[in-house]
């Protein structure tokens, strides 16, 4: 416990020291966050509850150390959220050979994978909610392969993740996925296409821009954009 809170302590001081902030004020906070979100996380059973406590513990910490209890609030929030994330408690393990598509895991390799890629089973995809005619995948005959704007499905967890991907029909309603690159381009020429409006939102999401600009260095340092491949077929109806 003492060795993993002076880690964050040194790495929240270095955050701090690299964002312009007071880096003996970072050693202090990291190291007091640390020890609380393991008292925490012994206690407290519960995702969203593990969250909010350790809310009120960043929040307080950061108050009494002379900063802005939501700043605090923040960065302890999204703390404990990673720690749950990382350590298994918030989604399930890697498996071998591929993983089944979570939206958060793929979020998370985002901000700790190192640019790796990621191996996706392509039948987790869950395309019960549409269909070949909507996704523009009608009269397709096996070994033919196009272009397709998941989001003409809406915007749902897949599309988001995803937004346009290349098919190859494999017969029986089944269609295999080509490579894919998780990195949030934007189609300049559609404008305001739901593509587009997704891309920025999960960008923005995903860059932790609606954090603080401590979070937004994460995947910068640590992840960063990756390539994403599909390993076996997704069925999708009629």
């Amino acid at each position: 416990m003492l060795e993993k809170a002076a880690n964050h302590a040194f790495s929240n001081a270095w955050l701090n020291g690299m964002t312009g902030g007071d880096i003996e004020h970072g050693f202090i906070t990291g190291a007091l966050s640390s020890l609380g979100n393991n008292v925490i996380h012994d206690n407290i059973y519960g995702e969203t509850p593990r969250v909010a406590c350790a809310a009120a513990l960043g929040g307080t910490i950061e108050e009494i150390g002379g900063g802005k209890f939501a700043n605090g609030a923040i960065t302890g929030a999204y703390g404990m959220l990673f720690n749950d994330l990382v350590h298994g408690q918030g989604i399930p393990p890697r498996k071998k050979g591929g993983n089944d598509f979570l939206l958060a895991r793929m979020y998370m390799h985002f901000q700790i994978g190192g640019g790796d890629p990621m191996t996706i089973i392509a039948s987790s995809l869950d395309f019960s909610e549409t269909s070949q005619t909507q996704l523009g995948l009608n009269g397709m005959k096996p070994g033919d392969e196009r272009s397709v704007n998941l989001f003409n499905s809406g915007v749902n967890s897949i599309s988001l993740a995803f937004g346009k991907v290349s098919m190859v029909y494999q017969g029986n309603d089944q269609f295999s996925i080509s490579r894919d690159r998780f990195d949030f381009n934007i189609e300049w020429q559609n404008g305001f296409s739901a593509r587009n409006v997704g891309t920025v939102i999960g960008g923005a999401i995903n860059c932790n821009l609606m954090l603080n600009r401590v979070a937004t260095l994460v995947p910068l340092i640590f992840g960063g954009l990756y390539d994403v491949y599909f390993k076996g077929t997704a069925t999708i109806p009629k």
